[in-house]
């Protein structure tokens, strides 16, 4: 109808297609800070876990995907210092399936 085509998106305004196009990260960045400040001890204690493990990877295993993907060994240790490796019960189930399957399917 004529009453839905003067609401259409491409009948607006350019100032007001910005305006709606600009409201989405706007409100997603409002809801994060929000969320933050509501979680902020939660979300400190999930990043202390992330960073509490030392990586040791021998060198040559190091200097080949260091190598093989074009990203220094020094980044790569401080991205893998940032992963968290402990299994919970699910996972470990969620893991034995899958080598299971992959087992069986001649993976």
């Amino acid at each position: 109808s004529s009453d839905e085509l003067d609401q259409a998106f491409n009948r607006k305004s350019v100032l007001q297609r910005m305006a709606i196009v600009a409201a989405g990260p706007a409100v997603n960045l409002v809801f994060a800070v929000l969320a933050y400040c509501k979680h902020k001890n939660l979300l400190n204690k999930l990043t202390k876990r992330f960073n509490k493990k030392h990586v040791k990877i021998p060198s040559y295993i190091l200097k080949k995907y260091s190598q093989k993907t074009g990203i220094s060994s020094k980044n790569i240790l401080s991205y893998l210092q940032k992963i968290d490796y402990n299994l919970g019960i699910k996972e470990k189930r969620s893991l034995k399936l899958f080598l299971q399957l992959s087992k069986n399917k001649g993976l």
